[in-house]
């Protein structure tokens, strides 16, 4: 005869589906809270620190768990970014499995929101987890801007380039600047009205680093014009990491595998 479990009290909570719509994330704000130990630990040498980039983890979790270690290890790198692509569908659940295994990074470390993240109720999710698509802080000398430029299938207003300007402006002339967002110009998320505004606007303001992910390749160069470095790191199947070193007025940049 079948046996029929019935869970009545160990069980998870029921969810209708994993993509959000049915129930509220419970706001954690990873961002603010990794912000406010960021300005904690913003002693040592201003101008020199280092950083590990990641974009695209997607559903690789067994790769992310190890990056993760490798990082840890590694007492030299002062922030974590991933730009974006932390999930495949969006989904509430893939958020929790992200968070799961990113949070036990020990430097600070920060997620921007990828086209794959807003997908289903996924922005109502990230700004649940992490907070605002788009924010800024000053870091040891440097002005970091993130801002959401997933704009395919978006009528309008994506990138918000007034805002964006505001904030490149607002550096001075005192604060270097590395933008982040997931898709870097002439991808399939921008157009090439808005590539060109993009990467205008960046060599106008004379961003020291621009940050992506979203190609699923590596690449490092001034692709877009006006002098600026640009950032495209691997998706994360690859096991690597980008370690990004600025001292001074100097910047290098290398790929670290695990």
């Amino acid at each position: 005869m079948p046996v029929l479990l019935v869970c009545l009290f160990a069980c998870e909570p029921f969810r209708f589906s994993p993509t959000g719509l049915e129930w509220k994330h419970p706001k954690t704000l990873y961002n603010l809270a990794n912000l406010d130990s960021l300005a904690l630990d913003s002693g040592g040498t201003p101008r020199h620190f280092k950083i590990a980039v990641m974009a695209d983890s997607h559903l690789w979790y067994d790769e992310l768990k190890v990056a993760v270690e490798r990082i840890n290890a590694d007492t030299s790198i002062d922030l974590v970014i991933l730009a974006g692509d932390f999930t495949k569908f969006g989904y509430a659940d893939e958020y929790d499995r992200f968070t799961d295994i990113f949070n036990k990074l020990k430097p600070p470390h920060l997620v921007g929101i990828g086209n794959h993240d807003l997908q289903a109720d996924g922005v109502t999710v990230y700004r649940n987890v992490f907070g605002p698509t788009d924010f800024s802080f000053a870091y040891r000398g440097v002005k970091f801007i993130f801002f959401d430029d997933n704009a395919r299938g978006i009528k309008c207003c994506v990138p918000k380039f007034d805002s964006l300007e505001k904030e490149l402006a607002g550096a001075g002339d005192s604060l270097r600047i590395i933008a982040v967002s997931h898709a870097p110009p002439l991808s399939d998320q921008l157009d090439t009205a808005a590539s060109e505004r993009m990467a205008g606007l960046f060599a106008k303001y004379k961003v020291a680093l621009s940050i992506h992910g979203h190609t699923h390749a590596y690449a490092y160069g001034a692709d877009y014009g006006g002098g600026v470095p640009y950032l495209v790191a691997d998706a994360l199947n690859k096991r690597n990491y980008v370690a990004v070193v600025l001292a001074d007025s100097s910047l290098t940049v290398e790929r670290v595998y695990f």
